[in-house]
């Protein structure tokens, strides 16, 4: 099973790591603000104080090629992209960043990372399809044109299955 770096405790970065964490995943936590390191202290296999952006310290931590790294970062393009440059460098190869855009989504996209995620677009979505389709409890999308969905069974067909 492949170790989770996540660098970046805000809200998204916190939960990630908590949710990973609690299904058994081996977790690294990093962020350079000592109160959410210690906040993930006791939902991560080890949480570290340090600059992300700092290349040595990050070869210094030992990443490895084969660990997903997840950059939480928000707003700061300079702190994401710089980062998944240094990784990238240091050879991984399964980098997903949090973006708050388009526009820094190819950014990133072009200097390397594996997956970019907008949390709130990609939600907002959700939340509307939900809307559209009140049955749909999940969905995955395969293309424009496919996805695998989730769907509850209409009231009706619990009452006449129910039987």
């Amino acid at each position: 099973m492949a170790r989770v770096v996540v660098i970046g405790l805000g809200i998204f970065g916190y939960n990630v790591v908590k949710n990973l964490f609690e299904a058994g995943m081996d977790v690294i936590a990093i962020d350079k603000n000592k109160d959410a390191v210690q906040q993930a202290r006791d939902c991560s296999t080890k949480a570290i104080v340090a600059d992300g952006m700092d290349k040595s310290v990050m070869d210094s931590i030992g990443i490895r090629e084969d660990d997903v790294v997840i950059i939480s970062f928000g707003e700061d393009l300079a702190a994401s992209t710089l980062i998944t440059l240094h990784l990238k460098q240091l050879g991984v190869r399964n980098i997903i960043v949090k973006a708050p855009n388009e526009e820094h989504r190819l950014v990133l996209e072009k200097v390397g990372a594996t997956e970019v995620i907008i949390p709130e677009k990609e939600m907002a979505t959700k939340v509307a399809r939900s809307f559209i389709s009140p049955n749909l409890i999940d969905y995955i999308p395969l293309s424009d044109e496919y996805m695998i969905c989730e769907l509850a069974p209409p009231n009706q067909f619990i009452k006449t299955f129910a039987r």
